[in-house]
This record gives structure tokens, sequence and C-alpha cells, in this order.
């Protein structure tokens, strides 16, 4: 008997995409919701439908109830809230049933177009320069013009536009300022590239394929720059959606055709996709090929991008959404993200990590509080980060997990990439409960860590702490995970109490002792 799928997606509702005219594809899901029910009813499975309303966890309460084989994971995110769509997939390796698609450690990555863009260079995936903008911070601009301004952490299109491309500061400095004001306060500004534009789907697991390539044909009046826009996805009728024309299999010559799908196989196996992504590319002016941007779990609406490569590929839409079934059995056994299952400590104790959630944040400053060496002004601050996370994702410079043990959050880590270096992280905050201390929490959260730096090909981990003796363990921990000092400044938290910066190198064997002592005036 062929399996019992439950398809998971958003129900749509009202959000904050309505304030920018672009609430049409938050509907968009209900297209790919009924193509796909149809084309597994056809193949013989039994399906139900499981539409999500927040808060999450109400959502996930309901998951936990669904009876089926398989879950076909649709879901987009909650109200305008893209993270959402993070922390529901995070949420699905805990059903122990297989689901379609990409873990949430791919999804969290594409999603923040800042560090999709370190991911890239860091796996010598050529995409255009880029750097990112806030409305106070235009005087750094350093870009030649023209550039192409998008939000940091959305998709489907919303917010761009063709006053996306700026041809001047005056121009610069509007759109950085309506992408801040409307989309979480930051914006993405990249030379803006006027070639041939391509996409590509990648299925697969460890051995990923591709299907065939589209090209994007723009036929719009001279003066509108060729870009794909929210119009041209979502709105039927208008200049940019009639002179915007997917032609596929593009006519390309077989040295391109082998070119972009070696690139897109890089790109997905750089991301850590799992079951099928799509990878945009331009072609500059030298016939180079940039990668835009990667897109797991696109949209796979009978009569779009995805399924039409599929049909070109020798597919039927039926067969093609069989196949992504299919993937999500294999994935289950070979899953690759730290996030999907969870991490042996030792002891028989298994703490799952996760991406934090607003749900989880009462129980974390409980436990800050909890902790003796934690001040009340760095439970502040801790509080700080956490609300920068949760409004704007990793996309706010931060990534915050949790630890959970039978139900309960016991322990929590923030860090994120150093702005202005290449390759450098820091680890921010780390804490464990003081009733799950010494059960191995606290090595599984530090070996999570370095493995998101690692996959980002990152070099460098610092932590800074305090020289006081209350501090040793502390300071006795980092050491045991293989840090060692590299700076102190004296007196620089109070009288006797300096700061030590540990490090540790993640791209070389372990460098000769840096020679800092950690002694300090009062033995610590």
């Amino acid at each position: 008997m062929r399996p019992r799928v439950a398809i998971v997606y958003n129900e749509p509702m009202p959000d904050r995409y309505g304030d920018v005219g672009e609430t049409k594809a938050v509907f968009g899901v209900l297209e790919a919701v009924a193509g796909v029910e149809g084309s597994l009813a056809d193949h013989g499975h039994r399906v139900i439908r499981v539409p999500l309303l927040p808060p999450l966890e109400a959502a996930k309460e309901r998951l936990r109830r669904v009876k089926a084989d398989v879950i076909f994971n649709l879901f987009e995110g909650f109200a305008g809230d893209p993270q959402t769509e993070v922390a529901l997939a995070a949420f699905l390796p805990e059903l122990g049933l297989p689901y379609t698609g990409n873990p949430a450690e791919a999804l969290a990555a594409a999603l923040d177009k800042v560090r999709a863009k370190a991911i890239f260079e860091s796996a010598g995936i050529a995409t255009p320069v880029w750097q990112e903008l806030r409305s106070d911070t235009i005087g750094q601009f350093r870009l030649s013009f023209p550039c192409i301004v998008k939000p940091c952490a959305e998709d489907a299109s919303h917010g761009v536009g063709p006053e996306s491309v700026v041809h001047d500061l005056p121009s610069l400095e509007r759109q950085v300022g309506r992408i801040c004001r409307y989309f979480g306060g930051r914006a993405l500004v990249e030379e803006y590239i006027d070639g041939r534009e391509f996409n590509i789907t990648v299925l697969g697991n460890s051995d990923p394929t591709v299907l065939a390539i589209s090209e994007i044909v723009y036929t719009l009046p001279p003066g509108l720059p060729r870009i794909l826009t929210f119009q041209a996805k979502w709105d039927e009728g208008t200049i940019y959606c009639d002179g915007t024309v997917n032609v596929c299999p593009a006519e390309i010559p077989d040295e391109l055709r082998n070119a972009i799908a070696e690139v897109a196989i890089r790109t997905f196996n750089a991301f850590g996709c799992r079951g099928y992504a799509r990878v945009d590319f331009r072609m500059d002016h030298r016939g180079g090929l940039k990668v835009l941007e990667v897109n797991p779990n696109p949209d796979i609406s009978p009569g779009v991008g995805a399924a039409r490569q599929a049909r070109a590929s020798g597919y039927t839409y039926g067969e093609f959404i069989e196949r992504i079934v299919k993937l999500a059995m294999e994935g289950r056994a070979i899953d690759r993200s730290p996030l999907a299952a969870p991490i042996a400590v030792g002891k028989g104790t298994e703490p799952l990590i996760r991406p934090m959630t607003a749900e989880d944040k009462p129980a974390v400053m409980e436990m800050l509080r909890s902790i003796p060496e934690f001040v009340p002004q760095e439970v502040v601050v801790a509080g700080e980060l956490i609300d920068a996370y949760l409004a704007n994702g990793v996309a706010s410079g931060y990534d915050l997990r949790v630890a959970v043990m039978e139900g309960e959050v016991v322990g929590y880590v923030c860090f994120g990439p150093t702005p202005l270096t290449q390759g450098t992280w820091d680890l921010y905050w780390i804490a464990v409960s003081p009733r799950s201390q010494g059960k191995g929490i606290g090595r599984a959260l530090m070996n999570l860590v370095e493995a998101e730096v690692r996959k980002a090909k990152g070099r460098i981990v610092l932590v800074e702490t305090a020289s006081k003796p209350g501090y040793e363990k502390t300071r006795e921990f980092y050491r045991s995970r293989g840090y060692e000092v590299i700076s102190r400044i004296p007196d620089f938290y109070e009288p006797g109490d300096d700061k030590l910066t540990f490090q540790k190198r993640l791209d070389c064997p372990k460098r000769r002792s840096s020679g800092v002592s950690e002694k300090s005036a009062d033995g610590g």
C-alpha cells in the first residue's frame, strides 16, 4: 500500500505584505497544495491536508496528532514571517517521519541573503559584488552604479520592483530606506548585472542531479530594468508579467549547459540542501556565470518553473511529485543537517538542538537569571540579542539555538559572523541550566557552533570571558575544547577583572601558543 501523505502548509491570512501591495504571493501556496494533492491521489496515495495557523506551538501540537507516513512540507511561514518556515522545518524531525524538501539549516542559510553570500564566497562560487546597508550606513557605500537593492531575508521577489535598480546616491538612499522600513531594517545591495538570466532545479540527496535549464527572457519597454520583479511573478496583465517569459529548455550550447549544472550542484551541496532546490544565475558581459540566489523548497505548483523543468526533462507532473516523496523516504537515513537529528551526549541523554523561537524566550531568560555568572546587566543584553534574532532571524547577525530535553529548554547558544571580517565568527553567549550541567550539553552546543562555522567556511571562532576566579570553570571548558587565550585587556570589566579573548582556528592545525598569560592580578 502506498504511504499516507500529510500535506503541511500555511493557511493564507492577512499579513504585513499588504502594506506594500504584495499579498498575492501568500495565496500561491494553495496552487501548490492542490497540484500536489491531486498528483498524489492519482498515484494511489491516501492524502490529508494539514493547514497550519499561528502560533507556532499550536501548529506543532497539531502536527504531533497527524497520522501519516510522510510529511509533504509546503509550509512557507506564518503571516509575513519567513523565519517561521525555518522554525517549523527544525521541528519536523521530532515527529520521527520522513519529510519532503530541505532541512532547517539549508532554509535558514538561503533565507539570509548576507549569510548566503558568505557561503557562496567561501565555497568559491562566483556571485555579484555586494554589501549590506541600512538607512544610517549609506555613507559606507563602496560599490559602482548601477546596483540592485533587495531585502536581506525575503523570498518570492518581495520588495523587488523596477525602482530596485538604482543609478545614483539619491535613488540608493530612497530604496535602502524603503527596504529597511518594510522588510526588516537591512538591505542587500549588489552590482546589477544586465545579462542573460537562467535558473535550474536540482533534485537529490547525497548524489543530486539537475533538471532542464530555464532562461528568463525579457521583452520590456526601453528604460525598464530586466529583473524578475514581484509583478513579473504574481501580477498578471502588468507590463512586467507580460514582458517576462520563461523559456524551457533554454536554447544554449552544451558547454554553457554543463557549466550551469556543475555550479548548481556545487551550490546545492554547499548549502546542505536535500530533496529539491532552485539555483538562479546571471551571465556577466564577459560570459561568466554569477549565482544570484539559491531557493530551497521552491514553488512546485503545476504551472511554474520547477514543474516546467521537470516536464522538459521527461517527467510528468505526477512523476515529479512522486520523485520528491521518494527522496524524502531515502533522505530520512542520510539527513546531513545537524538540526535534523538529536546530538548524542552520552549517559543515555540526547538533547535536540534547534533554532530558538519566541515561545522559548521565557525559559531562556529564566535560565540565565538562575546562573550566578550572569549579572543582571548581562541578562538584559542577552535579552536584547534574543529580541533582535526573533525579529529578523539570522539576518540580525545572530544565530540562536536552544537545547531541549524532554520538552524543556536546558541550554542555549548565540553566535554569528563577525562584521567586516572574512571567516571570523563570534561566540557571544553559551549557557546550560544549572540542573542540567555536567551532562555534555555545553559540548553538544559547541559542536553545533563549530559545525556551522565550518559549513560556512569560517576560519576562526572567538569568545570573550572574564579573568576573575568565579569564571575558572568557564575558562577550563574553553581550554578543553581547544581554545587558547590570544589577548587580554587588564581591568576591562572592573579593577582586577581582565577581559580574556579565546580563539580556536578551524582552518589549520593549532598554532604555537600566543604567549598571552591567563593570570591576572587577583590570581584568576
